[in-house]
């Protein structure tokens, strides 16, 4: 049995396609590090992905598909929910799903459907919440562990098929699979160039790009070994699979190597391949985003979230109805805090990046005048964070653009504690920091930035009052003879990309620069630029929570994090 799909555009009717009125089976595949431009469907030519190809070759292939944020845990986090990562709460890895937001497999198991899903990376497992919904999940198993074999990704994918499909094979079945294999350090051994900009030998490049695409040959036979389950278990002539990823990789473009933090199109590009009953042969070009996928699938499968996403249905695209310019949407992408605190806007046609990493360099020291001469600004008290029996002083977020903070630290005279700063979630701006009786602390932060100001003790200090002003101003400084030298802040050392070491915001226009070589705002009119950056600053403002948030990291999680290239 089949049913007509129609779209109606204005007061046309048009016949789209024709789908199952059974609920189709779902495979969604995610490849973690995964360039668009190293599969054959996308121009590769290198045999690295024959069997996505194929799929390419009867389905559609999106061309601009983009990530919120090129980091796996936030990016896998959209991908599943449809939501921003301001909204999902995870904007570092090893940070757990927000409550209350539902995931793509809850929304099929809330509609009948058996859930299976399996993953290679720790921070990718149920301890962060990406196990929601699912009826079987498979993951890294020990603390020991980091990343796990696509051998072993696909073995229990397929034990778990079996296992869904034995007792009751007329049960839809929705299956989510991630592959770790094409990450850093590439065939599992570290290179020295990785990570490290500016100075890998075009044969030292030709060496890991060799290797990168071998991952990638790897993952495409463990692909073509469940599509092969799926034929055997007689669920393939209904059964929709998508092809994507979390981010990119740069591989010597710009400098860099084994890297994607930065906002280049290698490391925000990713693919988006569609194929099954339902979707026709079809190629788009327009901005698309991961948060697109799951509204997606669930649409062709005749569901929908329970709540509104800021992840839209492409099925009008799969029906090649034209669809607004993507410049009357645009995608907010993000940096990974530990490596970039600039914030972009994408279109498709331009390209801003608003650089804020410039702020983030020093903490000034006072101790605490008496009298507070020539500051004017309006103070109040900090908020104060209790979790996990850890007490915080919290500074919320004020404004996108760069902003300076007066902190007056109240202290017991002569009393000793160390100061931690940090700007939320988790990422350490600079400590410990001693300090010593009453002190004023002034520092530079932006981008919505929640300043965390925690205690090694914390039995000295009273109250924490603050005042900001615009970065535009003059910035107080550490003025008084007792004062301190600046502290430099660990966060900006830790900065991966030196590009980025300039307040230059970066513009570029896709249509005539599509491999973002060129930095063309001066070449760009005002009034575009102006409309670029408010579109920017509202939808930051609009998805970001404004309140205090408190994280801590097991020491074994940020090694982790160290060993695979996300911590420096």
């Amino acid at each position: 049995m089949s049913a007509t799909v129609l779209v109606t555009c204005g007061l046309d009717v048009v016949t789209v396609w024709r789908v199952p009125q059974h609920h189709p089976n779902v495979v969604l595949i995610s490849v973690d590090t995964l360039r668009a431009d190293h599969l054959g469907a996308y121009g590769y030519a290198h045999g690295t992905s024959p069997f996505i190809d194929s799929l390419a070759a009867r389905g559609a292939v999106f061309d601009q598909a983009v990530t919120p944020m090129p980091a796996t845990g936030p990016s896998h986090a959209a991908l599943l929910t449809g939501q921003h990562p301001l909204v999902t709460g995870l904007l570092i890895n090893a940070m757990p799903l927000r409550d209350g937001i539902e995931t793509v497999a809850e929304a099929f198991q809330r509609s009948g459907y058996a859930t299976i899903g399996t993953t290679g990376v720790y921070h990718l497992s149920s301890r962060y919440g990406f196990a929601r919904g699912f009826d079987r999940f498979a993951e890294v198993k020990t603390d020991r562990e980091i990343r796990r074999s696509a051998d072993a990704v696909t073995a229990d994918l397929i034990r778990m098929l079996g296992d869904a499909t034995s007792n009751n094979v007329a049960q839809p079945v929705f299956i989510f699979a991630h592959y770790f294999d094409a990450h850093a350090p590439y065939g599992g051994e570290p290179d020295p160039v990785l990570y490290h900009g500016g100075a890998a030998s075009p044969d030292t490049i030709a060496k890991l790009t060799g290797a990168y695409d071998a991952g990638i040959r790897g993952i495409d036979a463990q692909i073509r070994h469940v599509w092969d389950a799926i034929e055997r278990s007689g669920l393939a002539w209904n059964t929709i699979i998508a092809i994507t990823a979390d981010h990119g990789e740069q591989l010597g473009e710009h400098g860099f190597v084994g890297g994607h933090a930065d906002f280049y199109r290698e490391t925000l590009r990713v693919p988006l391949i569609i194929a099954g009953p339902g979707v026709r042969p079809v190629r788009i070009n327009s901005t698309v985003s991961l948060m697109d996928v799951a509204p997606t699938l669930l649409a062709l499968a005749g569901l929908a979230f329970g709540k509104t996403t800021q992840g839209v249905s492409l099925l009008p695209s799969l029906a090649g109805v034209p669809q607004p310019r993507a410049e009357s949407r645009g995608v907010l992408v993000l940096g990974y805090p530990t490596y970039t605190r600039s914030i972009a806007w994408l279109t498709d046609r331009y390209y801003y990046v608003r650089n804020l990493e410039d702020v983030y360099r020093t903490v000034a020291l006072d101790p605490l005048p008496t009298s507070r001469p020539g500051v004017d600004l309006v103070t109040r008290d900090a908020d104060v964070l209790e979790q996990d029996g850890r007490r915080a002083f919290i500074i919320p977020g004020i404004d996108v653009e760069p902003y300076s903070i007066v902190a007056d630290l109240m202290l017991t005279p002569t009393c000793q504690d160390e100061l931690f700063l940090a700007v939320a979630p988790g990422i350490d701006m600079a400590g410990p920091i001693m300090i010593t009786g009453p002190t004023r602390l002034a520092f530079s932060l932006a981008r919505l930035d929640t300043a965390s100001l925690r205690f090694a003790s914390g039995t000295c200090v009273t109250g924490v009052r603050w005042g900001f002003r615009p970065e535009t101003s003059t910035a107080p400084s550490s003025s008084s003879p007792r004062g301190h030298p600046p502290v430099t802040t660990s966060l900006f050392n830790g900065l991966l990309t030196a590009r980025k070491d300039s307040p230059a915001d970066e513009l570029y226009d896709l249509a005539t620069d599509p491999k973002m070589t060129r930095n063309v705002i001066h070449e760009t009119a005002a009034a575009t630029v102006d409309i670029l950056k408010r579109d920017l600053q509202h939808a930051f403002v609009r998805l970001s929570p404004l309140r205090g948030q408190l994280t801590t990291m097991r020491r074994e999680e940020e090694e982790r994090l160290r060993a695979l290239g996300y911590i420096r």
